[in-house]
């Protein structure tokens, strides 16, 4: 003859007097997982803890495979739970950011160069007040030292600058704008300037002593040159 298990009802009813005549304890030695059939116990037969336990999900039980594509969007996310480690590289375009969400802030030092930039993208608002040098701004700059001879009064020298990163270059700077500054000791007397060469790549810086009395003899000297594009 075949074994009858007991049903639900009748397991909670003995469960309800084992725990009164003998505790908890009593009836977990009586009553096992075999002794109840699959799926015959409801939500209302679970403790309030059992309950709890199966609402809760257990840290990494949920995985990428498991994910439909979609399903994680922006209001699933916590605010500052993705970080850069989360992110594969290059998993974040343009097209993923939200107009003006990246600022200053956001961006590493040296962290954005000329391929990641649009022509004509930066005027004078993006550009910090005075974070600009002069060799920001022109094609070349760099210095270098001239020795005039005396100069009588009412006379003028001139002398070809060679050697230069645009004499290197093989640069047109012909039509450039050639800005030129000396060194402290140039004597005020004397005048100087800076024009265009023959050669296109290279250009003069001419002195003049424009006074009607003794000839000036100005001391090997220092200038800085900027050549600005035009």
């Amino acid at each position: 003859m075949r074994k009858k298990r007991p049903s639900p009802a009748l397991i909670v009813s003995l469960l309800a007097l084992f725990v009164a005549l003998g505790g908890p304890a009593q009836a977990e030695r009586l009553f096992g997982s075999k002794d109840i059939r699959n799926g015959s116990l409801q939500v209302e037969d679970l403790s309030r803890k059992a309950r709890k336990a199966l609402k809760q999900t257990p840290d990494g039980s949920v995985t990428t495979a498991k994910l439909m594509p979609g399903s994680v969007l922006t209001g699933t996310i916590a605010d500052d739970n993705v970080t850069a480690a989360d992110l594969a590289p290059n998993s974040v375009a343009a097209d993923e950011l939200a107009s003006d969400s990246v600022g200053q802030a956001e961006i590493r030092n040296n962290g954005v160069g000329a391929a990641e930039l649009a022509d004509n993208s930066i005027d004078g608002g993006e550009v910090i007040d005075g974070g600009l040098l002069a060799r920001d701004v022109g094609r070349f700059a760099g210095t270098l030292i001239v020795d005039f001879s005396s100069l009588p009064a009412g006379a003028c020298q001139a002398a070809s600058v060679t050697d230069t990163p645009m004499d290197t270059a093989n640069a047109d700077i012909s039509n450039d704008l050639i800005v030129l500054s000396p060194a402290a000791t140039w004597p005020t007397t004397l005048t100087y300037g800076a024009k265009s060469s023959t050669v296109v790549d290279q250009f003069l810086i001419y002195a003049c002593n424009p006074g009607n009395g003794a000839a000036a003899d100005p001391p090997p000297t220092t200038f800085r040159y900027l050549i600005v594009g035009f």
